[in-house]
């Protein structure tokens, strides 16, 4: 049996509400929408969510506030057992949210976000949590809280000793001196863009992109490529490793939280023990699930789902050539699609193009 990860989660927690509608309204213009959802959301929530889902223990630092949206958050972590012991009401703001606007013909959105109690998490709120970061696995957080209670989660992790995995999204300014704390950084080709100025759109380009991110401290670097998949890099042996991790291609619902899925499936899958490839593959996964439902931290896929995924993507008791293997890589072809080839118990290049014209007609 596989031991259960703790990981600690400094983030945001923010009320979504969401209207689908027809058509944007212009400025002073009302019009009807279609429907309206009200749910959580917030990078760090969005990852809490993930990472309980997917086994762990998890521990949420944040702040709400003393309002009406206060008491959603806090039914959302008792029902996914997230334990919010360190999620302080703040008195004098209100709770964050967001205002999403999506047009239904085709899935275009506005968003405006309201940070509120998200921007004014102190020292004090970190440092109360500091036997919790002592016996974490892991320590997860993003951008959309303040910088100085990010620094000290940061250097928290450095004094325990913890790999912490940063996620720069929104993509704010990142201190020099913070790079060396950082253990895993998993921006998008975007953000990795903003931070190293390399342009990512090929395995070459991410890799120095990835290069960038090592020479400032960092250990690990995943980039995510949307429906391409993951690009990981690891830098914390003798010589560097580097891989491309494909996805399988679905119908996507809705993409908001799949890098939210990513990042806390693969915090749960390495405090577990996987390795940095297995993790990759296994946060893929609770990705693809997630964007095939509507909503945010209601989207995340729970551990069975995620495993089950996995398996159909990347479990076969059948060998595969290099050759193959690099090919089913390159057309986005998966254990799956090779299920009923390989009669002779090894899978061909033949075998993968006969799958990926399968794959087409569908």
């Amino acid at each position: 049996m596989k031991k259960q990860a703790k990981i600690v989660v400094l983030g945001s927690i923010n009320v979504d509400i969401s209207a689908r509608t027809g058509v944007f309204p212009q400025d002073g213009e009302t019009v009807s929408g279609e429907s309206v959802r009200i749910g959580m959301g917030g990078k760090g929530t969005n990852q809490a969510t993930s990472a309980a889902r997917c086994g762990a223990e998890v521990v949420m630092i944040g702040r709400r506030g003393n309002d009406f949206f206060a008491r959603i958050p806090e039914e959302h972590f008792r029902n996914e057992s997230i334990r919010a012991d360190y999620v302080k009401t703040d008195m004098e703001v209100g709770t964050g949210s967001a205002l999403i606007e999506v047009l239904t013909t085709t899935g275009e959105n506005r968003i405006t976000v309201i940070p509120g109690a998200n921007h004014r998490i102190e020292e004090a709120d970190i440092l109360a949590a500091e036997a919790e970061i002592a016996s974490a696995d892991v320590l997860l957080t993003q951008m959309e809280t303040n910088a100085d209670s990010i620094e000290t989660f940061l250097k928290l992790g450095q004094k325990y000793g913890k790999p912490v995995v940063l996620n720069p999204a929104p993509a704010l300014p990142i201190p020099e001196d913070w790079y060396p704390m950082i253990d895993t950084i998993t921006p998008n080709e975007t953000e990795a863009c903003s931070y190293t100025g390399v342009t990512v759109g090929s395995e070459s380009s991410a890799k120095d992109a990835a290069d960038a991110f090592a020479k400032k401290g960092v250990k690990h670097v995943i980039i995510t490529c949307g429906s391409k998949g993951v690009f990981c890099a690891d830098y914390s042996g003798e010589k560097p490793f580097f891989c491309q991790v494909p996805t399988n291609r679905v119908q996507a619902v809705a993409t908001t939280g799949a890098g939210d899925a990513f990042n806390g499936a693969y915090c749960a899958a390495v405090g577990e023990g996987m390795t940095m490839l297995q993790a990759c593959r296994f946060a893929c996964c609770a990705a693809t699930i997630s964007v095939t439902r509507p909503g945010a931290a209601d989207s995340m896929a729970k551990r069975e789902e995620a495993d089950a995924v996995y398996q159909s993507y990347y479990g076969s008791d059948k060998s595969i050539t290099v050759p193959a293997m690099g090919l089913a890589k390159r057309l986005g072809v998966f254990w799956r699609a090779l299920e009923g080839t390989g009669a002779s118990g090894i899978i061909t290049e033949a075998d993968v193009r006969r799958a990926a014209a399968k794959n087409t007609a569908e």
